[in-house]
Protein backbone atom coordinates (compact mmCIF):
# COMPACT_ATOMS: atom_id res chain seq x y z
CA UNK A 1 0.00 0.00 0.00
CA UNK A 2 1.13 3.70 -0.38
CA UNK A 3 0.27 7.07 1.51
CA UNK A 4 -1.46 8.62 -1.26
CA UNK A 5 -2.31 11.52 1.66
CA UNK A 6 -5.56 12.20 0.65
CA UNK A 7 -8.31 12.53 3.51
CA UNK A 8 -11.42 10.38 3.37
CA UNK A 9 -13.63 13.31 3.18
CA UNK A 10 -12.37 14.35 -0.25
CA UNK A 11 -12.28 10.32 -1.04
CA UNK A 12 -15.97 9.98 -0.34
CA UNK A 13 -16.09 13.13 -2.60
CA UNK A 14 -14.57 11.79 -5.88
CA UNK A 15 -16.46 8.65 -5.17
CA UNK A 16 -19.99 10.40 -5.01
CA UNK A 17 -19.11 11.72 -8.47
CA UNK A 18 -18.47 8.67 -10.33
CA UNK A 19 -21.38 7.19 -8.76
CA UNK A 20 -23.54 9.60 -9.79
CA UNK A 21 -23.95 8.43 -13.18
CA UNK A 22 -25.02 4.78 -11.52
CA UNK A 23 -28.90 3.49 -12.13
CA UNK A 24 -30.94 1.85 -8.84
CA UNK A 25 -29.20 -1.75 -10.43
CA UNK A 26 -26.39 -3.67 -9.28
CA UNK A 27 -24.73 -3.42 -12.52
CA UNK A 28 -21.82 -1.34 -13.43
CA UNK A 29 -21.66 1.98 -15.36
CA UNK A 30 -19.13 1.93 -18.16
CA UNK A 31 -18.35 5.54 -19.23
CA UNK A 32 -16.26 5.65 -22.67
CA UNK A 33 -14.93 8.70 -23.48
CA UNK A 34 -13.68 10.10 -27.34
CA UNK A 35 -10.26 8.66 -28.64
CA UNK A 36 -7.74 11.05 -26.49
CA UNK A 37 -10.80 12.63 -24.37
CA UNK A 38 -11.31 12.20 -20.72
CA UNK A 39 -14.18 11.88 -18.32
CA UNK A 40 -15.18 15.21 -16.07
CA UNK A 41 -17.68 16.20 -13.51
CA UNK A 42 -18.57 19.51 -13.11
CA UNK A 43 -20.83 21.57 -10.70
CA UNK A 44 -24.66 23.23 -11.56
CA UNK A 45 -22.76 26.07 -13.56
CA UNK A 46 -20.95 23.62 -16.21
CA UNK A 47 -17.98 25.65 -15.46
CA UNK A 48 -15.92 24.38 -12.30
CA UNK A 49 -14.91 20.56 -12.27
CA UNK A 50 -15.48 18.77 -9.33
CA UNK A 51 -13.79 15.40 -10.59
CA UNK A 52 -12.00 14.59 -13.62
CA UNK A 53 -9.57 11.23 -15.08
CA UNK A 54 -7.91 12.24 -18.07
CA UNK A 55 -6.79 10.55 -21.25
CA UNK A 56 -4.14 8.69 -19.56
CA UNK A 57 -5.79 7.30 -16.67
CA UNK A 58 -4.65 10.08 -14.06
CA UNK A 59 -8.03 10.62 -11.44
CA UNK A 60 -8.03 14.39 -10.80
CA UNK A 61 -9.87 16.68 -8.35
CA UNK A 62 -8.92 19.86 -8.29
CA UNK A 63 -11.03 21.27 -4.96
CA UNK A 64 -8.83 18.88 -2.96
CA UNK A 65 -6.20 21.16 -1.99
CA UNK A 66 -8.72 23.73 -0.77
CA UNK A 67 -11.01 21.60 1.22
CA UNK A 68 -10.64 21.23 4.89
CA UNK A 69 -8.49 19.22 6.64
CA UNK A 70 -9.38 15.68 8.12
CA UNK A 71 -7.57 13.08 11.07
CA UNK A 72 -7.28 10.06 8.96
CA UNK A 73 -5.03 8.90 6.03
CA UNK A 74 -6.34 7.26 2.15
CA UNK A 75 -4.38 4.86 0.73
CA UNK A 76 -4.42 2.89 -2.32
CA UNK A 77 -3.49 -0.74 -3.60
CA UNK A 78 -0.80 -0.30 -6.41
CA UNK A 79 -2.21 -4.24 -7.78
CA UNK A 80 -5.82 -3.27 -7.85
CA UNK A 81 -6.43 0.35 -7.20
CA UNK A 82 -8.61 -0.07 -4.35
CA UNK A 83 -8.88 2.87 -1.67
CA UNK A 84 -9.34 3.00 2.08
CA UNK A 85 -7.82 3.48 5.29
CA UNK A 86 -4.20 2.65 5.58
CA UNK A 87 -2.49 0.21 7.43
CA UNK A 88 -0.45 0.57 11.08
CA UNK A 89 2.89 1.99 10.49
CA UNK A 90 1.93 3.26 6.82
CA UNK A 91 1.84 7.01 5.73
CA UNK A 92 3.69 8.44 9.39
CA UNK A 93 5.60 11.57 9.23
CA UNK A 94 9.37 12.06 8.71
CA UNK A 95 9.47 15.44 10.06
CA UNK A 96 10.99 16.54 13.49
CA UNK A 97 8.47 15.97 16.16
CA UNK A 98 6.88 18.99 17.10
CA UNK A 99 5.88 20.30 20.60
CA UNK A 100 3.17 18.32 21.84
CA UNK A 101 -0.33 19.83 21.44
CA UNK A 102 -2.99 21.11 24.28
CA UNK A 103 -5.21 18.06 26.20
CA UNK A 104 -8.44 17.66 25.10
CA UNK A 105 -11.54 18.32 27.45
CA UNK A 106 -12.91 15.05 28.71
CA UNK A 107 -15.73 13.77 27.62
CA UNK A 108 -18.64 12.52 30.14
CA UNK A 109 -18.93 9.24 30.90
CA UNK A 110 -22.33 7.41 28.96
CA UNK A 111 -24.60 5.18 31.41
CA UNK A 112 -24.06 1.24 30.67
CA UNK A 113 -26.87 -0.35 28.19
CA UNK A 114 -28.27 -3.67 29.95
CA UNK A 115 -27.41 -6.86 28.22
CA UNK A 116 -29.91 -7.89 25.86
CA UNK A 117 -30.36 -11.76 25.79
CA UNK A 118 -28.94 -14.15 23.36
CA UNK A 119 -31.19 -14.59 20.40
CA UNK A 120 -31.57 -18.16 18.54
CA UNK A 121 -29.05 -18.55 16.05
CA UNK A 122 -30.94 -18.30 12.18
CA UNK A 123 -29.65 -19.13 8.89
CA UNK A 124 -27.41 -17.76 7.19
CA UNK A 125 -29.70 -15.97 4.78
CA UNK A 126 -28.77 -14.81 0.93
CA UNK A 127 -26.54 -12.19 0.59
CA UNK A 128 -28.87 -8.77 -0.45
CA UNK A 129 -27.91 -6.02 -2.56
CA UNK A 130 -25.44 -2.98 -1.68
CA UNK A 131 -27.66 -0.60 0.13
CA UNK A 132 -27.74 2.91 -0.21
CA UNK A 133 -25.24 5.09 1.84
CA UNK A 134 -26.65 5.96 5.49
CA UNK A 135 -27.18 9.37 6.50
CA UNK A 136 -24.13 10.62 8.48
CA UNK A 137 -23.80 9.76 11.93
CA UNK A 138 -24.47 11.79 15.26
CA UNK A 139 -20.96 12.84 16.04
CA UNK A 140 -19.27 11.17 18.79
CA UNK A 141 -17.35 12.34 21.98
CA UNK A 142 -14.20 14.37 21.70
CA UNK A 143 -11.10 11.83 20.65
CA UNK A 144 -7.95 11.52 22.31
CA UNK A 145 -5.52 14.23 21.88
CA UNK A 146 -3.91 14.27 18.13
CA UNK A 147 -0.63 13.77 17.41
CA UNK A 148 2.14 16.53 17.76
CA UNK A 149 1.83 18.09 14.49
CA UNK A 150 5.70 18.77 12.47
CA UNK A 151 7.69 21.38 13.98
CA UNK A 152 7.76 25.00 12.04
CA UNK A 153 10.02 26.27 9.68
CA UNK A 154 12.73 28.84 10.95
CA UNK A 155 11.80 32.56 10.21
CA UNK A 156 14.06 34.51 8.36
CA UNK A 157 16.75 37.02 9.60
CA UNK A 158 15.78 40.33 10.80
CA UNK A 159 17.51 43.14 9.02
CA UNK A 160 20.89 44.68 10.44
CA UNK A 161 20.18 48.04 12.22
CA UNK A 162 21.35 51.58 10.62
CA UNK A 163 25.07 52.24 12.22
CA UNK A 164 24.96 54.82 15.08
CA UNK A 165 25.93 58.65 14.71
CA UNK A 166 29.57 59.53 15.58
CA UNK A 167 29.46 61.14 19.25
CA UNK A 168 30.46 64.14 19.69
CA UNK A 169 34.15 65.36 20.38
CA UNK A 170 34.99 65.38 24.00
CA UNK A 171 36.20 69.06 25.59
CA UNK A 172 39.71 69.65 25.72
CA UNK A 173 41.57 68.62 28.75
CA UNK A 174 42.97 71.42 31.60
CA UNK A 175 46.35 72.57 30.33
CA UNK A 176 49.05 70.18 32.35
CA UNK A 177 51.29 71.71 35.33
CA UNK A 178 54.26 73.94 34.59
CA UNK A 179 57.25 71.99 33.77
CA UNK A 180 60.81 72.63 35.61
CA UNK A 181 63.11 75.28 33.99
CA UNK A 182 64.91 73.59 31.15
CA UNK A 183 68.42 74.74 29.63
CA UNK A 184 69.52 77.39 27.36
CA UNK A 185 70.44 76.47 23.91
CA UNK A 186 70.82 78.09 20.71
CA UNK A 187 69.07 77.57 17.94
CA UNK A 188 71.60 77.42 14.75
CA UNK A 189 68.46 76.26 11.99
CA UNK A 190 69.03 73.46 9.59
CA UNK A 191 71.66 71.56 10.60
CA UNK A 192 74.88 71.93 7.79
CA UNK A 193 77.67 69.21 7.50
CA UNK A 194 80.09 72.28 7.21
CA UNK A 195 78.97 73.60 10.82
CA UNK A 196 80.90 73.55 13.81
CA UNK A 197 78.22 73.16 16.43
CA UNK A 198 78.52 74.16 19.97
CA UNK A 199 76.94 72.06 23.39
CA UNK A 200 73.47 73.54 23.47
CA UNK A 201 73.63 74.22 19.70
CA UNK A 202 69.87 73.31 18.52
CA UNK A 203 69.12 72.32 14.67
CA UNK A 204 66.36 70.74 12.74
CA UNK A 205 67.13 67.66 10.69
CA UNK A 206 64.37 65.38 8.63
CA UNK A 207 61.81 66.52 10.16
CA UNK A 208 62.99 66.39 13.90
CA UNK A 209 65.01 68.55 15.98
CA UNK A 210 68.34 68.30 18.08
CA UNK A 211 70.69 69.28 20.75
CA UNK A 212 74.68 69.08 20.53
CA UNK A 213 75.79 67.45 23.82
CA UNK A 214 79.63 67.92 22.47
CA UNK A 215 81.15 70.32 19.99
CA UNK A 216 81.01 68.61 16.58
CA UNK A 217 81.52 68.90 12.63
CA UNK A 218 79.85 66.99 10.12
CA UNK A 219 78.29 64.54 13.07
CA UNK A 220 74.82 63.69 11.54
CA UNK A 221 72.26 64.40 13.95
CA UNK A 222 70.61 61.06 15.51
CA UNK A 223 73.38 58.71 14.54
CA UNK A 224 75.60 58.79 17.56
CA UNK A 225 73.42 59.55 20.63
CA UNK A 226 76.39 60.95 22.80
CA UNK A 227 76.68 64.02 20.42
CA UNK A 228 73.14 65.11 19.61
CA UNK A 229 69.98 64.65 21.75
CA UNK A 230 66.40 64.24 20.06
CA UNK A 231 64.26 67.20 21.22
CA UNK A 232 61.10 66.74 19.14
CA UNK A 233 60.18 64.26 16.49
CA UNK A 234 57.82 64.75 13.45
CA UNK A 235 54.50 63.71 14.33
CA UNK A 236 53.37 60.01 12.76
CA UNK A 237 50.26 59.69 10.34
CA UNK A 238 46.39 60.09 11.38
CA UNK A 239 44.49 56.81 12.44
CA UNK A 240 42.92 54.99 9.71
CA UNK A 241 39.06 55.33 9.79
CA UNK A 242 36.84 52.92 11.25
CA UNK A 243 35.46 50.11 9.10
CA UNK A 244 31.82 50.23 7.79
CA UNK A 245 29.06 48.73 8.64
CA UNK A 246 28.42 45.01 7.41
CA UNK A 247 25.93 44.64 4.79
CA UNK A 248 22.47 43.28 5.21
CA UNK A 249 22.15 39.61 5.02
CA UNK A 250 20.77 38.17 0.79
CA UNK A 251 17.41 37.30 0.48
CA UNK A 252 16.92 33.39 0.75
CA UNK A 253 17.29 31.63 -2.75
CA UNK A 254 13.68 30.43 -3.76
CA UNK A 255 12.56 27.15 -3.70
CA UNK A 256 12.95 24.02 -6.23
CA UNK A 257 9.86 23.38 -8.32
CA UNK A 258 8.31 20.38 -7.13
CA UNK A 259 8.79 17.01 -9.35
CA UNK A 260 6.90 15.34 -11.70
CA UNK A 261 3.89 13.08 -10.57
CA UNK A 262 3.79 9.47 -11.49
CA UNK A 263 1.60 7.59 -12.98
CA UNK A 264 -0.37 6.32 -11.18
CA UNK A 265 -1.42 2.22 -11.53
CA UNK A 266 -4.20 0.81 -13.50
CA UNK A 267 -7.99 0.75 -11.80
CA UNK A 268 -8.99 -2.56 -10.76
CA UNK A 269 -12.60 -4.23 -11.12
CA UNK A 270 -14.90 -2.63 -8.30
CA UNK A 271 -15.59 -5.08 -5.70
CA UNK A 272 -19.00 -5.75 -4.01
CA UNK A 273 -19.12 -3.61 -0.85
CA UNK A 274 -19.23 -4.63 2.37
CA UNK A 275 -21.02 -4.01 5.35
CA UNK A 276 -19.07 -1.28 7.18
CA UNK A 277 -16.41 -2.65 9.76
CA UNK A 278 -15.33 -1.53 13.76
CA UNK A 279 -13.06 1.50 13.26
CA UNK A 280 -9.66 0.24 14.88
CA UNK A 281 -7.65 1.39 17.46
CA UNK A 282 -5.23 3.88 16.78
CA UNK A 283 -1.80 2.87 15.78
CA UNK A 284 1.38 3.79 17.93
CA UNK A 285 3.01 7.12 17.17
CA UNK A 286 5.90 6.33 14.25
CA UNK A 287 9.47 6.88 14.88
CA UNK A 288 10.43 10.62 14.26
CA UNK A 289 12.06 10.58 10.38
CA UNK A 290 15.15 11.72 9.58
CA UNK A 291 16.21 15.49 9.24
CA UNK A 292 15.79 16.87 5.70
CA UNK A 293 18.35 17.86 3.70
CA UNK A 294 19.53 21.87 4.01
CA UNK A 295 18.09 24.61 1.70
CA UNK A 296 20.36 25.92 -0.46
CA UNK A 297 22.29 29.17 0.03
CA UNK A 298 20.98 32.72 -0.30
CA UNK A 299 22.42 35.10 -2.79
CA UNK A 300 25.39 36.49 -1.28
CA UNK A 301 24.04 40.28 0.41
CA UNK A 302 25.50 43.78 -0.90
CA UNK A 303 28.37 45.30 0.14
CA UNK A 304 27.89 47.72 3.39
CA UNK A 305 29.19 51.33 2.55
CA UNK A 306 32.66 52.37 3.06
CA UNK A 307 32.59 53.71 6.90
CA UNK A 308 33.72 57.59 7.66
CA UNK A 309 37.35 58.84 7.16
CA UNK A 310 39.14 59.02 10.45
CA UNK A 311 39.65 62.59 12.16
CA UNK A 312 43.07 64.20 11.13
CA UNK A 313 45.51 64.19 13.36
CA UNK A 314 47.35 67.32 15.30
CA UNK A 315 50.61 68.34 14.08
CA UNK A 316 52.35 70.74 16.63
CA UNK A 317 55.11 73.37 15.58
CA UNK A 318 57.40 74.58 18.29
CA UNK A 319 60.59 76.53 18.08
CA UNK A 320 63.18 77.74 20.84
CA UNK A 321 64.43 81.92 20.79
CA UNK A 322 66.45 84.17 22.54
CA UNK A 323 65.55 87.37 22.01
CA UNK A 324 67.88 89.10 25.25
CA UNK A 325 68.12 92.58 24.94
CA UNK A 326 66.18 93.48 22.21
CA UNK A 327 63.01 95.64 21.83
CA UNK A 328 59.49 95.02 20.12
CA UNK A 329 57.67 94.19 18.28
CA UNK A 330 59.58 90.95 16.76
CA UNK A 331 58.61 88.06 14.54
CA UNK A 332 60.20 84.56 14.47
CA UNK A 333 59.19 81.20 12.72
CA UNK A 334 58.67 77.50 13.37
CA UNK A 335 60.10 74.46 13.23
CA UNK A 336 59.11 70.98 12.13
CA UNK A 337 58.29 73.75 9.02
CA UNK A 338 61.21 75.62 6.91
CA UNK A 339 62.33 78.95 8.65
CA UNK A 340 62.80 81.70 6.10
CA UNK A 341 65.22 84.83 6.86
CA UNK A 342 62.96 87.44 5.60
CA UNK A 343 62.38 90.23 7.58
CA UNK A 344 58.78 91.26 8.15
CA UNK A 345 57.50 95.15 7.81
CA UNK A 346 57.06 95.78 11.56
CA UNK A 347 60.98 94.62 12.37
CA UNK A 348 63.41 96.42 12.97
CA UNK A 349 66.55 96.74 10.61
CA UNK A 350 69.30 94.30 11.59
CA UNK A 351 66.98 92.16 13.18
CA UNK A 352 66.30 89.62 10.32
CA UNK A 353 67.52 86.82 12.12
CA UNK A 354 64.59 87.44 14.85
CA UNK A 355 61.96 88.53 11.98
CA UNK A 356 61.54 85.24 10.21
CA UNK A 357 58.69 83.27 9.54
CA UNK A 358 57.67 79.95 7.99
CA UNK A 359 55.27 78.03 5.88
CA UNK A 360 51.60 75.94 7.34
CA UNK A 361 52.01 72.42 6.65
CA UNK A 362 49.74 71.51 3.66
CA UNK A 363 47.71 69.19 5.49
CA UNK A 364 47.11 72.06 8.24
CA UNK A 365 43.23 73.84 7.80
CA UNK A 366 43.26 75.47 11.38
CA UNK A 367 45.65 76.17 14.33
CA UNK A 368 44.60 76.33 17.74
CA UNK A 369 46.30 76.09 21.70
CA UNK A 370 48.94 78.93 21.42
CA UNK A 371 51.35 78.01 24.31
CA UNK A 372 54.40 79.66 25.44
CA UNK A 373 56.90 78.93 28.53
CA UNK A 374 59.71 81.63 29.78
CA UNK A 375 63.02 80.32 30.49
CA UNK A 376 64.00 83.37 32.67
CA UNK A 377 62.83 86.74 33.64
CA UNK A 378 62.68 88.49 30.31
CA UNK A 379 61.72 91.57 32.19
CA UNK A 380 59.03 92.70 30.67
CA UNK A 381 54.89 91.94 30.01
CA UNK A 382 54.89 90.58 26.84
CA UNK A 383 51.79 89.77 24.42
CA UNK A 384 52.08 86.89 22.05
CA UNK A 385 50.11 86.10 19.01
CA UNK A 386 50.06 84.79 15.83
CA UNK A 387 50.14 86.35 12.47
CA UNK A 388 49.85 84.79 8.94
CA UNK A 389 49.85 85.48 5.15
CA UNK A 390 48.66 84.50 1.47
CA UNK A 391 51.20 81.50 0.81
CA UNK A 392 54.92 82.98 -0.20
CA UNK A 393 54.19 86.00 1.27
CA UNK A 394 55.63 87.36 4.64
CA UNK A 395 53.08 88.47 7.22
CA UNK A 396 52.39 92.39 7.15
CA UNK A 397 51.97 94.66 9.42
CA UNK A 398 48.27 94.71 8.57
CA UNK A 399 47.45 91.09 9.73
CA UNK A 400 45.40 90.13 12.19
CA UNK A 401 46.78 88.79 15.05
CA UNK A 402 44.82 85.64 16.34
CA UNK A 403 44.72 83.40 19.13
CA UNK A 404 46.59 85.79 21.89
CA UNK A 405 48.10 85.33 25.40
CA UNK A 406 50.15 86.95 27.81
CA UNK A 407 53.13 86.09 29.93
CA UNK A 408 54.17 88.29 32.64
CA UNK A 409 57.80 89.82 33.79
CA UNK A 410 58.55 87.07 36.36
CA UNK A 411 60.37 84.45 36.15
CA UNK A 412 59.64 81.33 34.29
CA UNK A 413 55.88 82.16 33.34
CA UNK A 414 54.05 80.39 30.67
CA UNK A 415 50.40 81.51 28.69
CA UNK A 416 47.91 79.23 26.77
CA UNK A 417 45.98 81.00 24.46
CA UNK A 418 43.22 77.82 24.93
CA UNK A 419 41.20 75.92 22.20
CA UNK A 420 39.49 78.37 20.06
CA UNK A 421 40.73 77.80 16.55
CA UNK A 422 41.79 80.17 13.48
CA UNK A 423 41.45 79.31 9.98
CA UNK A 424 44.65 79.03 7.83
CA UNK A 425 45.38 77.53 4.49
CA UNK A 426 48.11 75.04 3.44
CA UNK A 427 51.67 76.59 2.60
CA UNK A 428 50.64 79.84 3.81
CA UNK A 429 53.29 81.91 5.81
CA UNK A 430 53.17 81.73 9.77
CA UNK A 431 54.87 83.59 12.61
CA UNK A 432 54.79 84.27 16.35
CA UNK A 433 54.38 87.68 16.71
CA UNK A 434 56.16 89.27 20.43
CA UNK A 435 55.09 92.94 21.28
CA UNK A 436 56.25 94.77 24.76
CA UNK A 437 57.21 97.96 25.75
CA UNK A 438 60.79 99.03 26.27
CA UNK A 439 63.70 96.00 26.30
CA UNK A 440 64.08 92.71 27.12
CA UNK A 441 66.47 91.39 29.77
CA UNK A 442 69.75 90.93 28.61
CA UNK A 443 71.98 87.99 29.28
CA UNK A 444 74.45 85.45 28.02
CA UNK A 445 73.89 82.12 25.95
CA UNK A 446 74.44 80.42 29.28
CA UNK A 447 71.30 78.02 30.35
CA UNK A 448 68.91 79.65 32.57
CA UNK A 449 70.19 83.52 31.71
CA UNK A 450 69.11 85.75 28.87
CA UNK A 451 65.62 86.07 27.42
CA UNK A 452 64.83 82.53 26.62
CA UNK A 453 61.27 81.10 25.92
CA UNK A 454 59.67 78.27 24.71
CA UNK A 455 56.10 78.19 21.83
CA UNK A 456 54.18 75.17 20.07
CA UNK A 457 50.64 75.81 18.17
CA UNK A 458 48.71 72.91 17.03
CA UNK A 459 47.75 72.44 13.55
CA UNK A 460 45.38 70.83 12.33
Amino acid sequence: MHNLLLRRSLLALAIAGALSFADASAQDVTVTPPNGGGFAVKDSSGNTVRFRVDANGNVIVPGLGSAARQGTLVCFDTATGTFGPCATGVGVGSGATGATGATGPMGATGATGATGASGAASATGATGPAGPIGATGATGPVGPAGATGPQGVQGISGAIGATGTTGATGASGAPGATGANGASMNFRGTWSNSAIYAPSDAVYFNGSSYIALAGNLNITPGTDGSVWALLAQQGGTGATGATGATGVSGATGATGSTGATGLPGATGATGIQGPSGVTGSAGPVGATGATGATGAQGIQGVVGPTGATGAAGTNTLMLIRNWQGQSGPLFTGFSPATIIGTGSPDCATGQLANCSYSFVPSSCTSISNLRIQTVSNLGQIVTWSIVTGSPGVAPSAGSTPVLPCTTTAAAATSCNSGAATASVTGMSTIALRGSWTGTLTAGTTTPGTGAFFYATVDCH
